[in-house]
Parts: C-alpha cells; structure tokens; sequence
C-alpha cells in the first residue's frame, strides 16, 4: 500500500481549511469597535473650558445638536458636563475637549472617551423659581 505523494497546503496543523471572512478570530483585535459613544480624544483649538467640539456626522450619528449638553464619564467615575459644538475641523470618530475637562475626567490625549447621556435642560422663568422657593422657605411678604 502506498501513501499519497501530493502536497495538501493548510494553515492549520489540524487540516482545517482557513476561516476567511469577518468571523476570523486571528484578526478580530484589529477591527474597530462598533460602539459609537466611544470616541477617542484630541486637544482643543478654542479656550472654552465647558465645550465639546465633534465632526458634524459623529453627532449625526450619536443624535445630538449644536448646543446640547452632554455628560461625558471618565476614569475613575468622573463624570462631567459639555457643551457640544460641531466643527469639519475635527475628525470623524474623534472629540476635542480643552486640558481643563480632560484633568476633570483624568483622562489623557488619544485615550477612548464615552459620551454617557444627554441631558435635558428645561428653561423656565427666573419668577416661577423665585415664588416656588420663596413658598417652600416660608418666606411671605411680611418679611420683607
């Protein structure tokens, strides 16, 4: 009885044929991740310690609008709030916050940064605040 003499290329040692396409486990490190809260951060061109700048099709994506107000969590559960701006300037998949709100989040240049929520601001009148306040103090007229 004799042996086969050609040649069968495999990658594997067990024989297995490759696994191409995107459920190869060999690559699966280099793809990108498909959250799109996480953004990775860069140094900011304004001075504004309170704004958050992002590509106008990132925050397409995410929902968001000129001047809404975002919370943004860092290291260590430090959480702050930013303005959020829109600029072609930056990357897409990037924000750019000042060194003040990145000391505020301890987080670094070039580090994953995720945005947490959006937050709903109501505006209501400055008189409304004033009288609830004033009732829920007990403060009446006679004091004045």
């Amino acid at each position: 009885m004799s042996l086969p003499t050609e040649k069968i290329e495999c990658s594997d040692p067990s024989g297995a044929p490759p696994q191409p396409g995107p459920n190869d486990t060999s690559t699966a490190i280099l793809r990108p991740k498909k959250s799109p809260n996480c953004l990775i951060v860069d140094e900011a061109t304004s001075d504004d310690n309170s704004v958050a700048t992002l590509n106008p099709a990132t925050m397409e994506t995410l929902q968001l609008f000129r001047g809404d107000t975002i919370i943004i969590r860092g290291k260590k559960r430090r959480d702050t709030v930013l303005i959020c701006l829109s600029s072609d300037k930056v990357e897409e998949g990037r924000i750019q916050m000042n060194k003040v709100a990145r000391n505020n989040l301890r987080v670094k240049l070039a580090a994953m940064q995720q945005i947490c929520e959006k937050m709903d601001l109501i505006d209501l009148d400055e008189d409304t605040i004033d009288a609830k306040v004033l009732d829920a103090l007990g403060v009446t007229m006679d004091n004045f």
